[in-house]
This record gives structure tokens, C-alpha cells and sequence, in this order.
């Protein structure tokens, strides 16, 4: 007895031309290039705080040096005490956070102008045509528009899962 064929396809069969194999390389193609934006980013707020850490940073916290050696004198206890300036936090904190955030940026500023390019591509067509990914070779689909779609959700959720 021969097991029974099913008429659906394979997870993400639909996603791509080339099938699931081809999807899944995408994904980590995506995980790749959102680690390598990681990195850029965290090289550029390096480079950026050591070259002119002014232009970063609230002008505030220069001044807030001065006011904190002054309150070190002042309590004997405190100036024993290991203790940083708010500057030297802030440039921890933007050591540490800034990178993600860029990443986060740049990643939404992607994503919102391929969503923009879906529904100006999708606007025209019928609901049949929004909601259903046609098979290859099918004439006068929107089965291109519908490609994107799925590498922007794979973009996504390769971010998600970074």
C-alpha cells in the first residue's frame, strides 16, 4: 500500500522559486547580514566617541564632570568609593546599547519601504489575487509581488530570531 499524496506543499514551498531549501538559505543569509550590521554599527560608535564624542553626546554631561568632582570632595566616604562620571556612563551605556539600536533602525527603515513597495505592487489586484500565492507559471499573477512579500517576512523573522 503506497502512502497517501498530499496536495499541499511542503513548508515554504510556495515562498520561493527554488522551494523550501532556497527559503531557509535566506534566513541565514539574513541572521548573517543582521550580525555583520552588529559589528559595523559597534566599530562606528567606537570610532565615533573617540573621534568627537561632543557631536554624540548631550553637551550636559561635559559640564556634569566638573559638578561631580565637586561632590567627591565633598563627601570624604564617596570620593573612596569607585565611581564613574555621568559622561563615562553615558559612554558605556552607547557602547553597549548603541549598536542595537542602529541595527533596530536600519532594519525598520528596510522593512517599512519593502511593506510601502508590497502594497503599491498588491494595490491593483483582487482579493483572490492579495491572499493567494499562485503556483509558477500561472499567467497574469502576482505571484512576483508575492515572492517579495515572503522575502520581507523572512527578513523579519530572521531579525525576530537575531
Amino acid at each position: 500500500m503506497s502512502a497517501p499524496t498530499s496536495s499541499r506543499p511542503h513548508l515554504m514551498e510556495q515562498s520561493h522559486d527554488d522551494g523550501s531549501a532556497a527559503a531557509i538559505r535566506i534566513f541565514f543569509t539574513f541572521i548573517a547580514i543582521w550580525e555583520a550590521l552588529y559589528h559595523l554599527a559597534r566599530l562606528a560608535t567606537n570610532t565615533c566617541l573617540a573621534r568627537s564624542p561632543e557631536k554624540i553626546l548631550d553637551s550636559t554631561l561635559f559640564n556634569a564632570k566638573e559638578h561631580d568632582n565637586n561632590n567627591k570632595m565633598n563627601n570624604g566616604n564617596m570620593a573612596r568609593a569607585k565611581q564613574t562620571s555621568p559622561l563615562e556612563n553615558a559612554k558605556q551605556t552607547l557602547r553597549r546599547r548603541g549598536p542595537s539600536y542602529l541595527v533596530s533602525l536600519i532594519h525598520s527603515v528596510c522593512v517599512t519601504c519593502r511593506g510601502i513597495m508590497h502594497l503599491y505592487n498588491l494595490w491593483h489586484g483582487n482579493t483572490a489575487d492579495k491572499l493567494l500565492v499562485q503556483r509558477k507559471g500561472m499567467p497574469g499573477s502576482y505571484r512576483w509581488a508575492h515572492l517579495q512579500v515572503t522575502t520581507t517576512n523572512t527578513m523579519f523573522v530572521a531579525y525576530l530570531t537575531y
